[in-house]
């Protein structure tokens, strides 16, 4: 377990910043250069291959959220994806379907509910709860004076309501099918506390805002108890979707694995037909990633993978959108700790 979460954690730094100094032992000095990019992505791997078969099988782990041969498996996947060794990944991610533990739950607007938390699609998470690591997405994402939204019987008694007022692009909002399911988690328009209607669409501003990760009704104030799910199984079909594609273009298998995710969110089937080319449908992927993931904090990872991270940037318009932008910088503290680091080109 502890060369898993070791393995995870420097998978999460390379993602954010490329490789850093791999200390594994506690006799490392305190001073380290950073690692190559073969040496990061070495360890990680192989860490993760030595640790898959030692750990229990899910259902069958110690406490719930600990980790697990599935877990593990899957991330194994991502780290592939993400590293674009798409064989590797396609492989990987068939070895999660295999096991036949997960599947796709049948309710997609109430998946990240804390009622539905440890539901069948969930193969990595991070637990969390009113009385311990909350979460404490939803008072952000409150829009001002929030008291009910009629429509899903969601009444506020107790929750706070920071300023931060987390939003989404109407544009996302329109980029739906009409009947997409997992549309229905987007707010819209709510009855504040003076008992007025406030519609959130169509307005000046971008407004609109999620509730993927709904309201908890035993929270604490801004303790939600819903789980962060880190990897679920709709991750994995769409994961092997897209290496099938970078693999070999538009295929049967790779339009049925998207297809399975989509009949769930009751929208259209596609067609292998539907895709002339591997980047048509690598295209549709990264709307459906969107569409399928929005607020479980995949978005950046799968722009800079799919080679849009700084196009979408700019069509937003972000004019000093560039490349280097793709890793995050060294903070200053790390820098001064270790003067053998040397910070991220660009910054």
């Amino acid at each position: 377990e502890a060369r898993f979460i070791r393995a995870w954690a420097y998978y999460r730094l390379y993602l954010y910043f490329g490789p850093t100094p791999l200390r594994i032992h506690v006799s490392d000095p305190a001073e380290m250069r950073r690692a190559t990019q073969e040496e990061m992505l070495r360890f990680i791997e192989t860490e993760l291959l030595a640790v898959i078969s030692d750990l229990p099988e899910s259902g069958t782990e110690p406490q719930y959220g600990r980790a697990t041969r599935g877990g593990a498996t899957a991330l194994l996947a991502k780290f592939y994806l993400n590293t674009k060794q798409w064989e590797k990944a396609a492989d990987a991610c068939r070895e999660v379907i295999d096991m036949g533990t997960y599947e796709l739950f049948s309710d997609i607007e109430g998946l990240l509910k804390a009622e539905n938390d440890g539901n069948s699609e969930i193969i990595l998470v991070t637990p969390l709860s009113p009385d311990g690591p909350a979460m404490n997405y939803m008072e952000g994402a409150f829009p001002p004076g929030f008291v009910a939204w009629p429509e899903k019987n969601v009444v506020n008694t107790s929750w706070e309501n920071h300023a931060t007022q987390h939003r989404l692009r109407e544009s996302f909002y329109y980029s739906f099918a009409p009947g997409d399911k997992r549309r229905r988690a987007i707010l819209t328009a709510y009855v504040n506390d003076r008992g007025e209607t406030v519609d959130l669409l169509n307005s000046a501003e971008d407004n609109i805002r999620s509730f993927r990760f709904w309201p908890d009704a035993n929270a604490q104030g801004n303790r939600h108890g819903n789980d962060l799910p880190e990897i679920r199984y709709a991750d994995v079909l769409l994961a092997r979707a897209e290496a099938l594609n970078e693999l070999y273009g538009p295929s049967e298998e790779a339009i049925s694995l998207i297809n399975q995710v989509r009949r769930r969110a009751g929208v259209s089937e596609l067609a292998v037909a539907d895709f002339a080319t591997k980047e048509a449908l690598r295209d549709h992927l990264v709307k459906e990633r969107a569409w399928e993931f929005y607020e479980e904090g995949h978005r950046r990872t799968d722009l800079i993978r799919m080679g849009k991270h700084v196009e979408f940037a700019k069509h937003r318009g972000v004019v000093n959108a560039q490349e280097y932008r793709n890793l995050y910088p060294i903070p200053q503290s790390a820098l001064d700790a270790n003067p053998l680091l040397v910070q991220n080109p660009g910054y």
